[in-house]
């Protein structure tokens, strides 16, 4: 079983719902480090994609592997569009890789078997109403040909 971060520092560039760029960035740092510190405690293969920037603050982590992969991401997509990281670093793993946020935590030997027991074509942690992405959906519009 192969889990998969990926860690776009573009967001950093604008504000998110008046959280500044320092409190996001510690506490991305934060999320990853005790979601990858769970994943490394039951043996878990984990691989961070990133970029230059990510790497520099992510890189001291025990990843089996970092990847500069969100480097490739084109400048025209807005940075507010974080969901594009997590399309590059799929489309760079192998199929089967499982691709979690970094402010997920997998603490158990049950919730591992769990997600290991099923052939899943899709496995959601859960739903996001639209609602929470109003400014989102305005980017969206503008990179309907790339989604």
């Amino acid at each position: 079983m192969r889990f998969i971060h990926s860690f776009s520092t573009r967001p950093l560039s604008i504000d998110l719902y008046g959280y500044g760029a320092l409190r996001r960035m510690a506490g991305n740092i934060w999320y990853f480090a005790l979601s990858l510190a769970y994943l490394r405690r039951l043996g878990v293969e984990t691989v961070l994609h990133t970029d230059t920037l990510g790497a520099s603050l992510l890189g001291h982590l025990p990843y089996d592997a970092i990847n500069l992969t969100l480097n490739e991401v084109p400048n025209d997509i807005h940075p507010r569009f974080w969901a594009a990281g997590k399309i590059w670093a799929l489309q760079a793993e192998p199929v089967g890789s499982i691709h979690i946020d970094g402010d997920v935590f997998i603490k158990s030997e049950n919730a591992l078997r769990y997600i290991d027991s099923k052939h899943w074509d899709f496995l959601a942690q859960h739903y996001e109403s639209s609602e929470w992405y109003e400014k989102e959906n305005i980017v969206f519009d503008i990179d309907l040909p790339f989604i």
